[in-house]
Parts: structure tokens; sequence; C-alpha cells
């Protein structure tokens, strides 16, 4: 059974949020479905973590939704490549991956602050927002 945390149960101010997944069908539903709980929110979505990375380095981002199972760098690789680079933007997993051992990393990541199973819904955005 697929389950959905926020580890620490805070909820996130949310204006600017980036959303990595290779699924570029994904990332729009999804962009729209943040514009329709709160339509004040920015979200810039990559399906290359690469771009988001670069982007990152010159905008705020209070958000980051991540997959985990994306080419180029998986979402292990982006949460390291934050990591050197000093990014301390809250990130929640946005994932179709079943595997405990997934959930139980990214409880124990310090930049991870929830695990959302796919697809994204409002009750997701309702606890972390």
């Amino acid at each position: 059974m697929k389950k959905n945390w926020n580890f620490d149960q805070e909820r996130i101010e949310v204006e600017r949020v980036v959303l990595i997944d290779d699924d570029s069908i994904f990332n729009f539903i999804s962009e729209k479905l943040l514009l329709k709980f709160e339509a004040r929110i920015a979200c810039k979505s990559f399906t290359d973590p690469r771009r988001a990375l670069a982007y990152m380095e010159d905008q705020e981002v209070d958000l980051i939704l991540l997959d985990l199972n994306i080419p180029y760098l998986n979402g292990w690789q982006f949460l390291e490549a934050m990591e050197e680079r000093g990014f301390e933007s809250p990130v929640f997993i946005l994932t179709s991956s079943i595997l405990k051992e997934d959930a139980d990393r990214a409880e124990k990541h310090p930049l991870v602050k929830g695990y959302v199973s796919k697809p994204l819904e409002i009750r997701h955005l309702e606890s972390i927002c």
C-alpha cells in the first residue's frame, strides 16, 4: 500500500514551485492543479533535472516536487547536487515508486519534508501548503 507523508507536519509558505519529472504531460497536469489550488503559485517544471539546478542558481524556490526515477540525475543524485550547491529549499518526493527503501531513505534525508505517491492531488497540496 502506498503512503503519503508530510514528515514534519509543518505547512510551507509557497509562492514559487519547481516541479521535476521526466513526464511532460504529468508536469502540465500538475502545474494546472497547483494553479487551481492557489492562483498565486508560480510553477516552473523541468523534465531534465540538470536544467532545474541551473534555474535554481538564480531563482528563489519555496518548494521542490521531485520524482525519483528521472534521467540524467535520479532524484537521489539531484538531492546530492542540491546539498553540494548549498540549496536548502524543502523537497517533497513525488513518485510512483512503491519501494519501502525509497520512502525510508526519503524520511531520513534532511531536505526531504515529505513523500507523496503519484498522482499529485489537492489533498496532498493541502497538507503541504
